[in-house]
Parts: C-alpha cells; sequence; structure tokens
C-alpha cells in the first residue's frame, strides 16, 4: 500500500527498538527555517508492552443483559430506562451503547465466510467479536446419570448454536479428560463423549453411617445434637443391630465419621474451586466475550468462602461472566426427609433405650429441616458465582437442553453503561454495583455486582491499564478517528511478514501548547492473536509531539500514518490496535488470514 499523499508517515527499521528515517520525515514536514532547531517535532520509541493483571480505573464499564420472562434477550432501551448505583449512590451514565453480537439478518450459528487464499496486502473486513465460552464439568461431585445428561445436552446445544468464530473449551474438575479453547467441533465432541464421574473419594454403596456432607458439617461445626444423634442411631442399627450396650461407642463411632466426612468433602469442594480458579485465570486474558459455564450437581462450600471470593474477585477483574447450570435437575430428594430416593433410608424408631435430645420429639422430622437446608446450602455457590459476576443461575429443571440455551449461550444484544465515580478512593475497596430499570416490566437484568478501587500503585499508572483493558476487550471504540490496514508478504516458506499500518485523524485531538510548540503525547499498541483469542505478540509505539504550527496545520489536514511488523507463521490471526492520545482513545480490531 502506498503513503497517502502528504501524510506524515513514520516506519519502522529492521532494528528492534529503532524507527526508519524519522528525523528526515520530520524534516520533510518542516520549513527550512526549522531545521536548525535543535528539538525534534516528533520522538519517537518503540517497545514490547508488559500486560499484567487488569486493575479497575475511574472509568467503570457494566454491561447488562436484559431479558424477558421468557428469557429472550431485550434489544429496545435507551439510556433513558436504566438507573445505576455505586454503593448506593445514583450515577450519571456517561456512555451508552447497544451492543449486538451479530449484524442485522444474520443469525448465531451462520458464522463469517472463509476469505480463503487472500492474495498479498489484501485489507480484511473487521471480524465479529471474539467468544469464548468454557464448558466447565464438575466430574468430582457428578455421578453417572447427570454427566450423560449434561454431556448430550452440551454435544446438541453446540452443534446448534456455536458459531463460526466461537471458541470452546472443555474443563474438569478432576483434570481429566480436558479440551483448551478451540473451534474444532470434532475435538469437543470427542471430549464430551468421554467425560465420566471422577470422585477424589470413592463412598461405598451403603455407606455404615450414611452421614452428609451437610450433617457432618453441623455435627463437626455446629455441635449439632440432632444430627449427632441421627448418626447415632444409624450406625447403631447398621453396626450393632440395635444393641443399646453398645450406644456410647456407636456415637463416637458417628462423631469420628462426621469428621471423616467433612474433612473428604471439603478435599473435594477444594479441587473443584481450585481447577475453576485456573480456567477464570486462562479466561481472562483473552480478547472479547468471556463465559464460564459451572456444570455441578452443587457442593458444600460454606467453610471455603475465602476461596469462593478470590475466583469472584478475579472473575470481577478480568471481565469474565460465569454461568451456572445446576446438573440435578428436578429433584425430588428435598421433600423427603430421609434423603435421595437413591439410598436407603434409615428411620429411627422409638425406643425408650435411647437418649432423645431436649427439644426434639420427633427425629424423623427434625432430619427433614436439615436434609432441605443441605440442599439449598449446596447449591450456594452455583447462586453466588452467578450472580456475583453478572450470570445466569438455571434450577430445578430437568430440562438441561433449555438449561444450556439459557445458561450457556452468549447474548445476542447487551448494553454497555459506563460512569465516572466521583471521589473515588484508590484503596483496592470494592464497590457494590446495582443496575434497575425505572419501569422493570416483568424484566430480568444481569449484570456484573461490582468493580475494584485502583490502589496506589495502580492509580499512578491509570492509562496504561485503560490501554491494556483495551487491548484485551472486543469492543471497538472511536473517541477519535482512527484506521487500521493490514497487509501481509510471503518471506519464506513457512514465515510471512504482517505489516499493520494505522492512520490516526488527529483533526479532534487536544493539542496543548508547550513553550511554543503544539503538544500532545500519542501511545499505539498493537496485538496479534492467533484463531484462538491467544496473544502471539504486541509492539508498542509512544510518540511525544511538540509541532510548530505550520506543521500541525499539515498534520490536522492529512492525519498521521505508522507502520508495525510482525513475523509470523501462516494462520488466522486477529489484529488489535488501542490509540490513546492525552485524554482520548481508539479500538479497533481486523481478521487477517495469510495463506500462501
Amino acid at each position: 500500500m502506498r503513503p497517502r499523499p502528504g501524510i506524515l508517515e513514520i516506519s519502522e527499521t529492521g532494528g528492534p527498538r529503532r524507527l526508519l528515517a524519522v528525523a528526515a520525515l520530520v524534516a520533510c514536514a518542516l520549513s527550512a527555517a526549522a531545521q536548525t532547531l535543535q528539538t525534534p517535532e516528533v520522538a519517537t520509541q518503540e517497545s514490547s508492552p508488559n500486560f499484567s493483571l487488569h486493575v479497575e480505573r475511574n472509568l467503570v464499564v457494566v454491561r447488562v443483559v436484559v431479558r424477558d420472562s421468557a428469557g429472550n434477550p431485550r434489544g429496545n432501551l435507551t439510556k433513558d430506562d436504566f438507573l445505576l448505583f455505586d454503593d448506593g449512590r445514583p450515577q450519571a451514565i456517561a456512555h451508552f451503547a447497544v451492543e449486538r453480537a451479530f449484524p442485522e439478518g444474520r443469525k448465531a450459528g451462520e458464522g463469517t465466510p472463509k476469505h480463503g487464499a487472500a492474495p498479498p496486502g489484501a485489507i480484511e473486513r473487521a471480524p465479529q467479536p471474539l467468544r469464548f465460552l468454557a464448558l466447565y464439568f464438575d466430574d468430582v461431585h457428578m455421578n453417572f446419570e447427570q454427566i450423560v445428561r449434561t454431556r448430550d445436552a452440551a454435544q446438541r446445544y453446540l452443534q446448534k448454536e456455536l458459531a463460526l468464530g466461537d471458541r470452546v473449551g472443555i474443563f474438569t474438575s478432576s483434570g481429566y479428560n480436558g479440551l483448551d479453547l478451540t473451534r474444532d467441533a470434532a475435538k469437543i465432541q470427542e471430549t464430551l463423549a468421554a467425560l465420566l464421574p471422577r470422585p477424589i473419594v470413592q463412598q461405598g454403596l451403603d455407606p455404615c453411617p450414611n452421614i452428609s456432607d451437610y450433617q457432618a458439617y453441623l455435627i463437626t461445626a455446629h455441635r449439632d445434637a440432632i444430627a449427632l444423634e441421627f448418626a447415632t442411631r444409624d450406625l447403631l442399627n447398621c453396626q450393632f443391630h440395635n444393641d443399646s450396650r453398645m450406644y456410647n461407642q456407636a456415637k463416637q463411632g458417628a462423631e469420628s465419621e462426621a469428621y471423616r466426612r467433612i474433612s473428604q468433602a471439603e478435599v473435594e469442594s477444594e479441587y473443584s474451586l481450585r481447577k475453576m480458579d485456573q480456567v477464570v485465570r486462562r479466561l481472562s486474558f483473552l480478547p472479547g466475550q468471556r463465559t464460564l459455564l459451572l456444570i455441578s450437581p452443587g457442593f458444600l462450600t460454606i467453610t471455603l468462602q475465602a476461596h469462593m471470593d478470590r475466583i469472584i474477585d478475579r472473575a470481577l477483574r478480568g471481565n469474565v461472566i460465569i454461568n451456572t447450570l445446576e446438573a440435578r435437575g428436578l429433584d425430588a430428594s428435598p421433600a423427603l426427609p430421609l434423603g435421595d430416593a437413591s439410598e436407603q433410608g434409615y428411620v429411627p424408631l422409638p425406643n425408650p433405650a435411647f437418649p432423645t435430645p431436649p427439644g426434639v420429639t420427633d427425629l424423623v422430622a427434625a432430619k427433614g429441616q436439615w436434609v432441605n437446608e443441605g440442599y439449598i446450602i449446596r447449591d450456594d455457590a452455583l447462586a453466588e458465582f452467578a450472580g456475583s459476576t453478572g450470570g445466569v443461575f438455571f434450577q430445578n429443571n430437568n430440562s438441561m437442553d433449555q438449561g444450556f440455551e439459557r445458561a450457556g449461550s452468549f447474548p445476542s444484544v447487551y448494553y454497555t453503561l459506563a460512569f465516572s465515580p466521583s471521589n473515588l478512593k484508590s484503596d483496592g475497596k470494592f464497590h457494590t454495583l446495582k443496575v434497575k430499570l425505572v419501569r422493570p416490566a416483568s424484566l430480568e437484568i444481569a449484570a456484573r455486582r461490582g468493580y475494584f478501587a485502583p490502589s496506589k500503585t495502580a492509580a499512578a499508572d491509570t492509562s496504561a491499564a485503560e490501554i491494556e483493558d483495551a487491548v484485551f476487550s472486543q469492543d471497538n471504540v472511536s473517541n477519535f478517528p482512527a484506521e487500521v490496514e493490514t497487509q501481509y508478504f510471503r518471506v519464506r516458506e513457512n514465515d510471512a511478514q504482517l505489516a499493520v499500518l494505522t492512520h490516526v485523524d488527529l483533526r479532534f485531538a487536544r493539542f496543548r501548547k508547550e513553550a511554543g510548540r503544539n503538544a500532545n503525547d500519542l501511545t499505539v499498541v498493537v496485538a496479534v492473536f492467533d484463531a484462538d483469542g491467544n496473544l502471539v505478540i504486541a509492539k508498542e509505539k509512544r510518540l511525544e509531539l511538540r509541532l510548530r504550527d505550520q506543521t500541525l496545520v499539515r498534520v490536522l489536514q492529512a492525519g498521521l500514518t505508522m507502520k508495525t511488523s510482525f513475523n509470523v507463521k501462516p494462520g488466522s490471526y486477529v489484529v488489535r490496535q488501542v490509540v490513546r492520545d492525552d485524554a482520548e482513545l481508539s479500538a479497533l480490531s481486523r481478521a487477517v488470514d495469510i495463506f500462501f
């Protein structure tokens, strides 16, 4: 591509950090009298950006999905329909946009057509936002029936709804039979078909005594006399044939079994949370929409709240939405005071030889209460993960197909709200967000539940954090005009050079007067992602513009063009360009397929 006539162009040399003929290009833009000046009008520096953990900044972005009573997204609302609160205080919505996953007339599953063998130098059009879905099967806690029902529903859902540009990964809490994010449909289906239950601790078919996780928690943490008495009677029945002389020994055995069971439950829950944390971390550094779908029958996390908080914190910082699907389906167990219908229930018959806890007249009714509490507690983790990250919690329904449509889908339309919190302290504290509708009208809202204020160290470099977030986002931002074009050239049989040309229109930029010059600092980051959303390489240019008045006139008329080159292998890539000056930011994406 030839440079535009009259445009001030900045290019590269083969050296890693130097730019070609910057002084000569600047000199062409200066008058003869300006050539004697010692201070250059353009100073450039190139480096590799060091992307680290995302931090929140003064501009807080909130994505909101609004669904009707049937679960269908609503896309006809306006800025005036929303109310936004930060720690209970109303906020002014500074930015509002309606974002659609697909253009009008295109549906999910149709995808974007392949470019095929594009000719060298072809300019690629902007792709649809990258979407990443991590299916996280809790095979540590699921039984065989639950695995089969959910994996089959997942296969049907992906065959029907997956769009061409989407990436799906299969992850398990046990670590077995996983598949990293990919668009290979055959590998996805093969991995799903191989899923099996992988419990960390094998339980017998008819344990004696049969103590649930929650019952063990009540015994060990709260010294619950009713829960312990029931376990004692159970052990006395199944091991000592209700011999009253063995009551004290049975009580000691029941208490010992309760401690063993709660320890096992914590190990299994910790296992599931640890693997889940790794998946959230994996998603956090990908561009585009990132969703983790936790498929689980629920598990006890009442003693692991700190670990859950860390996962939620990471998801909020990384803009990862966690949806949850309860794998039990419509479970009749809570209606059964003696427990799961698949288990052999124990009914303690009245026996004057055994003591009864004070105030308890019916042990069966007492157990029914904690059984129901246990089912609720077991779902707490699923509800909290979804609720805290703006996700969907699908529960108490036997239709797994419907569950995947609700919890596995990416929203086809959502709203982007942004606000600048006033008097935000750099203390790293969590702020609670609340989004409401002026007229709810039976509509359901899903949005992030909060954000973290910047720490003192992060606050010192908010512009760098803003650029980093923009690089890993799928949103196109046009606060000032910028364009990106791509070219590629064959270097060797399996090597190519990808050239990215950035054109910036500075007519709307804000220049400040500094020592008689027109000053502005420009940062340009160009990042290359592979087809699975992994960052391949990125380069950053910093331009210190100190332009004389006559040079500024030319720059405002013609703009500024920069060239960034990368050595890459043939394949499909997404080029992400972020440009930031002293006040505004622009971000664009382009897809390019490099094939010879």
